[in-house]
Order: structure tokens, then sequence, then C-alpha cells
């Protein structure tokens, strides 16, 4: 039996590093200011947000530590005007209302109303162009901002990872009754099975893994690409399932799938190496700080509804309330099964799971 090991952004602000969308979101506002104080003109534009003023800026370079958002500008002087792109307007009201964001769902969001709307079809490919390249503009901001925190990972020490990556695994408590077929004669009467092989599926664009990898001989695949090679960064939308994706697909127009993941992971072999190492063997899932969110519902379904797949044991994030998230990380679980009968057997029970962070 072979082991999957799914690395999310949980995984990262376990390490210390400040790679929530929050956080970059923040950063962004700050990072504009400093670059509207660089410029002679009085217009700063960078393709997300637009500033027209007329005053001396550098006073604004004083006040860094409390601007979190464009408008906080506005809160210093009444002759300015700023003018937001839709999807950065959309992600800071997300931002106020619900003090998180999910960019690549506000995207689609977005993407779906042009779509669905009663417009022309020439408005809609106009408007989503435009949403795509807003999208674009935001990546490349996203990857400025992470190769600035990633230096900053440090080994975790309030969770042994080395021993989670390489614990073997629990006949009881991992697998369900149905797979006790599985157990190779050599494992009879036995407790655990140690994995035969086991690989690293990064979803970050981060490389915080891999020091983790290099002291276990690990092979890491970087599904989303790696910061040090941004022309392999997948950053869009990947859940096929939603119902209008139908719609958005038999539109018949290759713009309005652009940013979806699936078309992007064909750009380069790791996914097929996915492919191949779930069809070698039955394996497990370990997921250590990914959401499991819509995002990448497509990707997250394959795997988990594999026939191969057997078990799939989440590292839950323990807050500081004593509270925890495992039953929020097991419903978006269950929205990438299609048998809820399917998912409570392999989904391994609570008590018999651990946080991460």
């Amino acid at each position: 039996m072979n082991r999957l090991v799914i690395i999310g952004n949980g995984f990262d602000l376990a390490h210390g590093l400040k790679t929530s969308y929050k956080d970059f979101m923040n950063w962004y506002a700050k990072d504009y200011v400093l670059k509207m104080c660089s410029v002679i003109s009085k217009e700063y534009n960078d393709g997300l947000c637009r500033v027209n003023y007329d005053f001396a800026l550098a006073a604004f370079q004083n006040c860094l530590d409390r601007i979190e958002k464009i408008n906080d500008l506005k809160r210093h002087s009444t002759t300015i005007t700023i003018t937001k792109t839709s999807l950065l307007g959309k992600i800071e009201t997300n931002l106020e209302y619900k003090n998180w964001v999910d960019i690549e769902d506000d995207y689609y969001q977005l993407l779906k109303e042009i779509i669905l709307s009663k417009n022309s079809k020439d408005y809609k490919v106009k408007k989503v162009t435009e949403l795509n390249d807003q999208l674009e503009n935001l990546k490349k901001k996203l990857i400025e901002y992470l190769c600035g925190v990633e230096s900053n990972a440090k080994k975790y020490n309030e969770v042994d990872v080395n021993s989670i990556i390489c614990s073997n695994i629990n006949i009881v408590h991992d697998l369900d009754s149905r797979s006790t077929n599985i157990i190779s004669e050599e494992n009879q009467g036995s407790q655990e099975i140690e994995p035969e092989n086991t690989i690293i599926l990064n979803f970050n664009y981060t490389n915080t893994i891999k020091m983790y990898c290099d002291e276990n001989n690990l092979d890491c695949l970087h599904i989303h690409g790696k910061l040090e090679n941004p022309g392999t960064i997948v950053f869009g939308y990947g859940d096929e399932f939603d119902e209008d994706y139908k719609i958005i697909s038999n539109a018949n127009e290759n713009v309005y799938l652009e940013k979806f993941k699936s078309f992007k992971y064909l750009e380069n072999s790791t996914y097929k190496e996915v492919l191949r190492f779930i069809e070698s063997d039955k394996f497990q899932i370990l997921l250590l700080g990914h959401s499991c969110g819509n995002s990448d519902r497509t990707l997250l379904s394959t795997l988990f509804n594999h026939k191969n797949c057997v078990s799939i044991k989440p590292y839950y994030h323990l807050k500081e309330n004593g509270k925890d998230d495992y039953s929020d990380l097991i419903m978006n679980i269950s929205r990438s099964f299609n048998s809820a009968s399917e998912m409570r057997s392999k989904v391994v029970s609570k008590e018999h799971c651990l946080p991460l962070r």
C-alpha cells in the first residue's frame, strides 16, 4: 500500500509564513502606496486599481502600518480618486465583511455573473477577457509577495512532521472493514502497515515541504507550480462539478475556460505522474493543511473517489479558543465525493486524527 501526502496552505501557516490571502491583500495595499510614492505622475495604475491624486504622497510612508485596504487611502485626503477593477472590489468587500477571502472563488463568481447574464455574446467575451487579465495581474502580485515570505520558513516545533509523513498505517483505525482484503499475508495479524511508497503532492506555490522531503528522501510533485519558475504557476478555478460549469463549457468560447485549472494541468507532466501513482496500488491520503475547498474540487474528486483510495486521514487546525475545524474540513471533503457512504468509509474518524497546528 502507498501513501499520498497532500500539502495545503495551512502547512505554510503552521511554519510561520503569512501566506493567507488576507495577508497578501494587506501587503498589496501597503505595497501599492510605496509604488505610488515612487512615481512622478499623479496617477498610478497596476491593472487592478487606478489612483488619481493631487498632492504629495511622502506622508503616506509614515502610516503604512494603518493601511490594510486601498480604501484606507481616502482617510488621509479628499483629493484622491480610486477606481478598482471588479475583481479587486469583490475581494476587498468579502475581506471586509467575512474577515477572510478566497480569491479563486471570487473570480469564479464574477465569471458566472458575466456569462450567465443576458448581455450580448460580444459584451460577455470582452468582460471575461478583462476579468482574466485582472486575475493574471493579481497572480503576478501574489508571486511577488510569496517570493518575499518564502525565505522565512522554519522548522515546525509543535508537531513532528517527519513522524506524520513516515508513520505506519493503522489497520484498525485508518482502514474500514471493506479494506481487509488488501492486507497482504505478511501483514496478517499485524496492527500496522508500512507504506511501500510515499510521495508528496504540494498544492502550495512555496517549497516549505522541501526540508522534510530531503530528510526522508521523498519525491514532491508541485501540482500548482513553483515560485522559482513563474511560468509553471497554476492560478484559477478548479470545480467542474458546479452546476453552471456545463453552461460555461457549452458556450463554445475558449476565453471562458482560460483560467480553469484542469487545462493548465495539461501543460506539464505533473498531473499524469499523480495519476500513475494512484493507479499503481492501493493508497492512503494524508491531508496536511489543505482545506479541500471547491477551487480544487476537480482534482480532489479524482483522488478521493479513486478505487485505490482506501483511507483519508485529515490533520485539522486546533484554534486558540480550543475549538477546531475538523467538522468543517470533513464537510468540505464530502463535496468532492460521489457517494456519502463512500466518504464515511474512507475518512478516518476524529478520535484517531491529530491537529497539525
